[in-house]
């Protein structure tokens, strides 16, 4: 050893040289061979330093491993065994003229001032209050705030009051072959009374791209049933969506307008989520069908299992067991965020947000709860709305809501390129009119096509392409 420039004088020692001069780390051989003690410091600097930076470089590493970050990978894939999407469509006019002047007005003039005559003072005064109107609120938006709050305080039977779809659906095929109003499920909405839903079913309708082998509307929008004011505009609300989820066709909708085709082409896609840790929160359900009723049965950590939510997919669910449509409903975030914010109104305001929830669903959540059904949220009327205001500011910007609403772990969609012409052409009207007029005498004033143009609409829905769209996170 005594060539090396040190004279060994334990077994450690010789332990260290043996070391330097057998390892495969870089620098150490360097230091132990260098006769020169300045060489000798540089090369021990140098593997400091390069044995630090190699420090610093696994912490790094190991840092982002438990970060958990995650890749976004996507898939095209072509596939035939696609399913078609329900198809959900509602009236824009919840009420039809016709009967809310035969009905409402009568038992207005009944009713006026019948529950008031006795009241006190202190009671008018109070009374006063409530009834003072917002400045910042138009005409429009006030009557439709009345008529959803109309529907909810009255009870009022939508399926009688509302527009039927016998009476606004002159033609609908599938693939070529002819389908009709019966092939649809009613079921309410707030805000649009009657919807309808149709479920293709896969086993009896294979998917195929093109218009033909797609879903085809002729509607009718009844215009004449609109009310004079509050509704500046006729059609109807469309939402494409997977049969299993709850429809919410008021944010995740269309219109599809009179006087045109309206051509809409889809695309599934499907998303598969990593549970927590991986995407930093944990999802809120696990894949496709294993999502089952009731919550008990699912992970009860998670805020899905909430019995306000729960009402929500059991109404849909029963919706579509009248349509012979077995599958169980999935978690969606909407719908969670949805019954996060009626639950938040009744908390603080004692009261439902009605253009989205009717009364039979609230009572279905209430009465076996033995819980007192909450009034409609007068929103036409400022002392109502200041509260609503607040709930819906505060639980936005504390994200209250989005805290308890994990995203799905797997979930489904159709994304939808939307194209419209202007239709009916003059000719064709001219050869079809008779047949519609037969079908529909109210239509029987419709001679021309600019005046059916008002009415009457088409939509047409098709898959675009046979792809199924993987998004792996």
């Amino acid at each position: 050893m005594a060539e090396h420039g040190w004279e060994p004088n334990s077994r450690r020692r010789k332990l260290l040289f043996d070391f330097a001069e057998y390892t495969s780390a870089h620098g150490f051989i360097g230091i132990q061979r260098t006769k020169s003690s300045f060489k000798r410091a540089l090369w021990a600097l140098a593997t400091l330093a390069m044995w630090g930076l190699c420090m610093y470089q696994i912490f790094v590493a190991v840092g982002k491993y438990f970060e958990y970050n995650t890749v976004v990978s996507i898939q095209i894939k072509h596939s035939t065994n696609v399913s078609f999407p329900a198809v959900t469509l509602c009236n824009l006019n919840p009420l039809r003229a016709s009967w809310h002047l035969s009905n409402l007005m009568k038992s207005k003039k009944e009713n006026v001032l019948s529950d008031k005559k006795n009241w006190t003072e202190e009671q008018w005064r109070e009374f006063n209050i409530t009834q003072q109107k917002p400045d910042d609120m138009n005409e429009e938006d006030e009557i439709k705030y009345k008529t959803f709050e109309l529907i909810y305080s009255k009870n009022i039977n939508l399926t009688e009051a509302g527009h039927s779809l016998d009476k606004m659906l002159l033609e609908c095929t599938f693939q070529s072959s002819k389908c009709s109003a019966a092939n649809f499920t009613r079921w309410h909405h707030g805000t649009y009374g009657n919807c309808y839903t149709m479920i293709i079913p896969r086993n009896k309708y294979p998917s195929f791209i093109g218009p033909l082998y797609g879903l085809s509307l002729t509607l009718y929008a009844q215009d004449f049933e609109y009310m004079p004011t509050g509704w500046s505009t006729a059609g109807f609300r469309v939402e494409v969506h997977p049969a299993e989820y709850v429809p919410f066709p008021e944010d995740q909708g269309f219109t599809v307008s009179p006087g045109a085709v309206t051509s809409v082409a889809v695309k599934q896609v499907r998303v598969d989520r990593m549970p927590l840790p991986y995407d930093g929160t944990d999802c809120g359900d696990v894949k496709g069908d294993d999502v089952v009723l009731p919550p008990e049965t699912v992970n009860q950590s998670l805020p899905h299992r909430e019995p306000v939510l729960q009402n929500m997919f059991q109404f849909y669910s029963d919706v579509l067991r009248r349509d012979g449509y077995l599958e169980k409903v999935n978690y969606t975030t909407q719908a969670c965020i949805k019954s996060c914010y009626q639950r938040q109104l009744v908390k603080r305001c004692s009261c439902v947000d009605p253009s989205f929830v009717t009364r039979e669903q609230a009572r279905r959540y209430f009465e076996p709860r033995n819980m007192s059904l909450p009034d409609a949220c007068k929103m036409a009327y400022l002392s109502s709305l200041r509260c609503v205001r607040k709930v819906v500011k505060e639980t936005t910007e504390q994200g209250m809501c989005e805290a308890e609403c994990p995203q799905s772990c797997y979930e489904q969609e159709y994304l939808q390129r939307i194209t419209s012409n202007l239709w009916p052409r003059t000719s064709y009207y001219a050869s079809i009119k008779d047949v519609w007029q037969d079908q529909l005498p109210s239509m029987e004033a419709m001679n021309e096509a600019t005046k059916v143009r008002t009415n009457i609409a088409k939509l047409e829905i098709y898959f675009e392409a046979r792809h199924l769209l993987l998004q792996f996170q």
